[in-house]
C-alpha cells in the first residue's frame, strides 16, 4: 500500500528535502501531517530545519519536549530558537555535516556562511552555494 505523506516525513531520511522540494501548500500540508504522528528522533533536525524555512519552528517544540534522544532534542531546539551557530558546532560534533552546512548558512555570518560553502562546493549543491555567495556579496 503507498505510503502518506505523514509517513514518509516521519521516517529519518531527508523529510526536509521532501518538503522543499513540494510547492509551499504541498510543504504546509506535509509538515502539519509530519507533525500530527510520533516522530523518529532520527526525523527532529530535518524537520526542525524545514519548518524554520517554512517560518514554524515553533511548531515542532511538543516533539522535541518528548524525544527519547537529548542530544538531538537540544540541536533542534537551537535551531528553532534561531542559535544557528552552536546547533552547527553541535551537527560537526555528530558528524551531520548536510544540517551544520545548512545551519552554518542560516547563522548568516561571513565565517559561518564561507564554512557551509566550503561543504556546499564539495558536493555540488549549487543552490545553496548560490544562497551563500548572495549572502556574502550582501554583507560585502
Amino acid at each position: 500500500a503507498p505510503e502518506g505523506r505523514a509517513a514518509a516525513l516521519a521516517r529519518p531520511r531527508r523529510p526536509r528535502r521532501r518538503l522543499a522540494a513540494a510547492g509551499h501548500r504541498d510543504a504546509e500540508l506535509a509538515a502539519d501531517e509530519a507533525l500530527a504522528g510520533p516522530l523518529d528522533f532520527r526525523a527532529l533536525i530535518p524537520l526542525a530545519c524545514a519548518l524554520v524555512d517554512l517560518g514554524r519552528g515553533d511548531d515542532i517544540r511538543a516533539h522535541v519536549d518528548s524525544a527519547q534522544a537529548p542530544v538531538w532534542a537540544e540541536i533542534a531546539t537551537a535551531i528553532v530558537d534561531g542559535r544557528f551557530s552552536e546547533a552547527a558546532d553541535r551537527l560537526a560534533e555528530a558528524g551531520d555535516r548536510t544540517h551544520e552546512a545548512w545551519t552554518r548558512l542560516r547563522a548568516g555570518t561571513e565565517d559561518q556562511v564561507r564554512r557551509a560553502l566550503a561543504f556546499y562546493r564539495s558536493v555540488g549543491a549549487t543552490r545553496y552555494v548560490r544562497e551563500g555567495e548572495g549572502l556574502l556579496a550582501e554583507t560585502a
